[in-house]
């Protein structure tokens, strides 16, 4: 799962690849619109390709990812995230819920088959 701060969507696990996303609005409220233009800010990984989230899940070709990115910083997320969480007194957790899968009958299921992927080495 890619995670967006700046929308609210659904992921719906029962619908076929190129679907299964429905992008409800803007976080703030405001339509999104399919004819207006978006800067998005990814990771390396899923930037370069990786997971096919972009490649197959967008249709995006690779040679056409490589071709819209528009900066490439010098570290890394994580050590931008450390850094920052680092120079902070305080750090305040505030649930985001600008998400969910649906149905919700298909996340159990899917989290059973599936777990073992994220927590077993």
């Amino acid at each position: 799962l890619i995670s967006a701060g700046g929308i609210r969507y659904s992921v719906w696990l029962d619908r076929p690849f190129g679907n299964k996303v429905d992008i409800e609005c803007m976080a703030d409220g405001t339509p999104f619109s399919l004819a207006s233009t978006y800067t998005l800010a990814i990771n390396s990984y899923h930037g370069n390709g990786g997971g096919d989230i972009m490649t197959i899940g967008a249709g995006i070709s690779h040679e056409m990812l490589v071709q819209r990115i528009e900066q490439i910083l010098p570290l890394s997320t994580r050590e931008y995230l450390t850094r920052y969480l680092q120079s902070l007194q305080k750090v305040t957790l505030k649930e985001s819920a600008n998400w969910s899968f649906e149905p919700e009958t298909s996340v159990a299921p899917a989290l059973e088959r599936e777990k073992h992927l994220l927590f077993e080495y």
